[in-house]
């Protein structure tokens, strides 16, 4: 059909229609890298900060929000979620997801809505930007696993609301903020596996709530504070692989929640607190290659929850308590390398549970006690290199488990 003027007849335009190619073309034009920022503050309510920051993780980090474009919430996003004003609450990326080396931007202190970021051994590198300080309502930060340097930034310590902190795993040089007690909520600090240097800073056991606290494998030095035992909510107590010295504090017989201490790999000295045994939550402690001297104590009889005890390469003298035979938890007992005498308490034969035996290398005298040849789990004993005598208990071939002899 034709018009009177002799023209095609073009059809009429659905309002529908119309709207749907109006935001074809608007993202379309979003998604160009020549967008300027007017447009982009007239294409979406919560531009220009948050889709800039958007755009430009994506950007630098080579990997696109799937399920978000740019002009739309991110309500099917993977990798983030958002409130109902399209606003972004979250941005989790782990399980291997490759970043290609890119940098944390600045830019991310734009996400003022944001309380979870979360980029875990994701392959992002440089320094983590002052600005994750503005982030005022962020309850966890997580970005472990990465190739991050320089410092900790001291900005962090502005995140009171903050329950979760995981630095952990990278490259961090510096010391622990000095003011990190002022995240009065955390429940979680990791920091452990980094370059780390100076002493544990005192306000570090001031915050009350501290159920985790993991400083190992860094190049932290000086004494444990005395007052570490303030922080009597915690469950892990992890210092180990640091140049620590001076003596275990007795105060740590506070942390009567404590499920795993690790002290491991320092240069401690003197004797283990006799008070220990108020640890009965206890379920893994390590104190090995430390200078640890005096005696062990009795009262390690008392951690009847304990699994394993790894008290190696120190120089620890006097006799094996037969309180140990008490842990009838224990799966794993290693004091090899110490300066141990006396004979072998019959009473380890009640450990029925016992995996591993190590006790080589000290002083050990008189004979194996048949009790310890009945265990049908021991899968590992060493008893080389001390003074025993006598015949080898007739029962060996009880050990029916044992790998190593």
């Amino acid at each position: 059909m034709r018009s009177f003027r002799g023209h095609p007849r073009v059809p009429a335009v659905t309002a529908a229609a119309a709207c749907a190619l109006l935001r074809a073309c608007l993202l379309r034009a979003l998604l160009s890298p020549h967008l300027s920022p007017l447009l982009l503050a007239a294409a979406t309510p919560w531009a220009p900060t948050q889709l800039s920051t958007l755009l430009e993780c994506q950007v630098v980090w080579k990997q696109r929000f799937r399920g978000w474009s740019a002009g739309a919430d991110c309500r099917d996003a993977v990798y983030l979620t958002c409130d109902d004003n399209g606003m972004v609450t979250t941005m989790n990326i782990q399980g291997g997801v490759d970043l290609h080396g890119g940098p944390l931007p600045a830019s991310i202190g734009k996400l003022a809505r944001i309380n979870e970021l979360s980029l875990i051994t994701a392959n992002l590198t440089g320094t983590i930007p002052t600005t994750v300080g503005l982030l005022a309502r962020l309850t966890t930060l997580q970005l472990n696993g990465n190739e991050f340097t320089g410092p900790i930034p001291p900005t962090i310590t502005r995140l009171n609301g903050l329950i979760y902190l995981d630095l952990s795993r990278n490259n961090l040089t510096g010391g622990v903020p000095p003011l990190i007690g002022r995240l009065a909520r955390l429940i979680s600090l990791k920091l452990q596996a980094n370059n780390l240097t100076g002493s544990i800073p005192p306000s570090t056991v001031s915050i009350a709530s501290l159920q985790e606290l993991d400083l190992g494998a860094n190049h932290l030095r000086g004494a444990i504070p005395q007052t570490i035992g303030n922080l009597n909510a915690l469950s892990l107590l992890s210092l180990g692989r640091n140049n620590l010295t001076g003596g275990i504090p007795w105060s740590i017989s506070s942390l009567i929640n404590l499920e795993i201490l690790s002290l491991q790999s320092n240069q401690l000295s003197g004797p283990i607190p006799n008070s220990i045994g108020r640890l009965t939550n206890l379920k893994r402690l390590n104190m090995s290659v430390n200078g640890l001297t005096g005696m062990l104590p009795p009262s390690l009889g008392l951690l009847a929850s304990l699994q394993e005890l790894y008290l190696f390469s120190n120089r620890i003298g006097g006799g094996l308590p037969p309180a140990l035979g008490q842990l009838y938890s224990l799966t794993a007992l290693d004091a090899h390398s110490n300066d141990l005498t006396g004979p072998l308490p019959a009473s380890l034969g009640d450990l029925v549970g016992l995996v591993t035996l190590d006790l080589h290398g000290n002083n050990l005298t008189e004979g194996i006690p048949p009790s310890i040849t009945s265990n049908s789990y021991l899968q590992s004993l060493d008893l080389s290199f001390n003074k025993l005598s006598g015949p080898l208990p007739s029962n060996l071939s009880n050990l029916i488990s044992l790998t190593s002899l």
